[in-house]
């Protein structure tokens, strides 16, 4: 999967189901995910919501 992928599939999921979205992209692709994520600055808040959703 590219970034670019990625972020289309994350615009696609914004709003209420953006986290059910991104849950079902983890489950396929959860180490690149996470390196993703944090290659993209995210707030280490949202970093961990995400490593709690993928356990």
């Amino acid at each position: 999967m590219t970034y670019t992928q990625a972020q289309k599939i994350m615009a696609y999921n914004e709003g209420a189901s953006f986290w059910s979205g991104l849950g079902n992209l983890a489950r396929l692709e959860q180490t690149k995910l996470i390196i993703y994520v944090k290659s993209k600055e995210t707030p280490k808040k949202t970093i961990k919501m995400l490593e709690k959703e993928l356990k």
